[in-house]
This record gives C-alpha cells, sequence and structure tokens, in this order.
C-alpha cells in the first residue's frame, strides 16, 4: 500500500512539474511579430513611419557583415535612413552600403539568445569614438537607431519601430511635423508655382537646419518636374523672345535640377518658334533684311542654336523673319 501512495505521490509531483514548464514555455512564447520577423514585415512596418525616406533590405549580394543566415547571424537585417539625418556627409549610393548611420536599421535573429548575444557586443562601443547609436532588444530583434542623432530623436525613432513591429500601430506617432505648414506654403505661393529656392529661403528665415530643409524640399509631396514646367511657361509669358539658355540659368538658380528642367522645356506649353523670332526682332532690330540675307543669316542661325534652340527651331525662325 505504501508502495502505490509513494508511486502515486511521484505521479502527481512529476504532472505538476510538467504543467508548470507548459505554463512558463507557454508565458515565455514571444508573439509571432518579434519571433524572427521575415525582412518583408519588418519593410511594412518601417513604411509606416514619417521622417522613414528610405529602406533597403540586406541580401547575400550586398551584405555588409556577411553574416546573414549563418549560425549565430542574422535571418534579416533591414537598414533605413532617417529625414533627420545629413545624407550628404555620405558618399555611398546605396542605404545599406551608408549603415546604420545614415537612419538605423532592425536586425532580426532566430532566437532571443542570439539577438541579446549581439546586443551585448553592440554595448562594448557605447559612449566611446565608433559608438554604433542605441540599440535595443525586442523579442529576437534589435532595433538600432543612428548615432548622428539626439538621445530624443532616438528614443522617440525607437518606440514608434518597435509600436510597428509589435503591430500596435496606434501608438505610432504618424503625424509629419513639417507637412502642414509645407502645404501652407504652397498654398500661399505667387502665382500657384512655388521653387525649391522659396522653400529653402522660407524655412532659412525661420531658423530649421538644412538637413530638415532639404527633407522638405524632397519628400513633402511636391512634383518638382510639374512645378519647372509651370515655371518655364510662366516665365515665357511675361519675357517675349526668352531663350532656352535663359530659362536654363533661371531654374537652376532657384535649384531645380537638370532633370526637371529638362522635363520642362520638354512638356511646357511655349511655342520655342516663336520665342526664337521674337529673340531676333528684340535683338537684331537694327539689321534690314537684306543685311541678314547677304552677311548674318549663317551668323544668326548659329547664335539662336547657341542660346539653346534647336537647329529646327533657328531654322524656322529665321525662315519666318526673314525669308
Amino acid at each position: 500500500m505504501r508502495k502505490v501512495i509513494l508511486v502515486l505521490l511521484c505521479l502527481s509531483m512529476l504532472v505538476g512539474v510538467l504543467v508548470s514548464c507548459g505554463e512558463k514555455n507557454k508565458i515565455d512564447k514571444l508573439p509571432k511579430e518579434i519571433d524572427n520577423p521575415s525582412s518583408e514585415y519588418v519593410i511594412e512596418c518601417l513604411k509606416k513611419i514619417p521622417l522613414i525616406t528610405k529602406i533597403e533590405a540586406v541580401t547575400e549580394r550586398n551584405d555588409p557583415n556577411g553574416n546573414l543566415n549563418k549560425q549565430g547571424g542574422y535571418t534579416a537585417q533591414v537598414f533605413f535612413s532617417y529625414a533627420l539625418v545629413d545624407q550628404s556627409e555620405f558618399d555611398e549610393e546605396t542605404v545599406v552600403d551608408k549603415g546604420t548611420d545614415c537612419g538605423g536599421s532592425v536586425e532580426v535573429y532566430r532566437t532571443e539568445k542570439d539577438a541579446k548575444k549581439r546586443d551585448k557586443y553592440l554595448s562594448t562601443f557605447d559612449g566611446g569614438p565608433v559608438a554604433s547609436g542605441s540599440h535595443t532588444v525586442v523579442g529576437t530583434v534589435i532595433v538600432r537607431t543612428s548615432c548622428k542623432l539626439t538621445a530624443s530623436q532616438q528614443r522617440s525613432l525607437e518606440y514608434d519601430i518597435i509600436a510597428a513591429l509589435k503591430g500596435e500601430d496606434d501608438k505610432i506617432n504618424k503625424t509629419n511635423p513639417y507637412e502642414d505648414e509645407f502645404n501652407f506654403v504652397m498654398a500661399s505661393s505667387s502665382h500657384g508655382v512655388i521653387t525649391p529656392r522659396a522653400v529653402r529661403e522660407y524655412y532659412e528665415e525661420k531658423q530649421y537646419s538644412s538637413v530638415e530643409i532639404n527633407y522638405i524640399i524632397d519628400y513633402c509631396g511636391v512634383d518638382w518636374k510639374i512645378e519647372a514646367r509651370r515655371r518655364i511657361e510662366g516665365l515665357a509669358e511675361y519675357n517675349d523672345g526668352v531663350t532656352k539658355n535663359v530659362m536654363y540659368e533661371q531654374l537652376i538658380y532657384e535649384e531645380f535640377s537638370e532633370e526637371e528642367y529638362e522635363y520642362g522645356i520638354s512638356k511646357c506649353n511655349v511655342d520655342w518658334v516663336k520665342e526664337a523670332e521674337e529673340y531676333l526682332k528684340k535683338e537684331y532690330s537694327d539689321y534690314t533684311k537684306e543685311e541678314v540675307v547677304e552677311w548674318y543669316y549663317n551668323d544668326l542661325c548659329y547664335e539662336l542654336i547657341g542660346e539653346g534652340y534647336s537647329e529646327t527651331e533657328a531654322e524656322r525662325a529665321m525662315e519666318a523673319v526673314y525669308g
């Protein structure tokens, strides 16, 4: 009888231990969102955060550390650039090549143990000349932010990333601090056209940093190609005989890019033959038709080409004015 009771007690204790272990494992089980998530999931999370401008996942081809999917290494690593970090400080082209300093990164590991081991290694650089920025373990993930951000900026960005990874979108601060005022600037611009230079001067007067201004110009939703086209049309409307060279100098001064200028020139509603004609009439009104035909016809044609008009536009304008 004693043996039976002893056996029953042992079985009872064993069941208790197993149940306890089962409950512990149940409690310790990580939410799937932060338990070795895919790079695709991480990218979708980062897209929800304002001021993150570019996102790029590591592949075996571009892996800077060569640890992707290796024993103890990360199963995914996603780098991102951030608006409040001056991207002009970097010579590299891609976000992966720029590294965590250009904004931050999210490193994903198979286990919490691997993530904590990596985090401990990163901690050895804290406070030193090669500090790697902030880093926090959440599940099997390490959220990192750039050392070029202030402490408060790091904390804010880190908080938003962790909330996004956990699926707690309601906790993300989705307000773009620059958008409302920029929309006001756009709405109040003269003739409904705004230039990059005008934006820069406006925000410089309000003592915004160059990093903030560059972000506003690049990412606040303005199609600068269309603005360049509208600016060219406006200049042509108020200046008879304006040349393409003058247009180019004006738009570059106003900080439009060459690509934006070329788009504007090709898509604008301007009769360039008529502009070439007006240029000839204005600049060479003292020349008689006979003088031009006898002496200067080719010279004036080449001058028009030198002013940016195409060969066809120049020839048609010369024919229209001098026959």
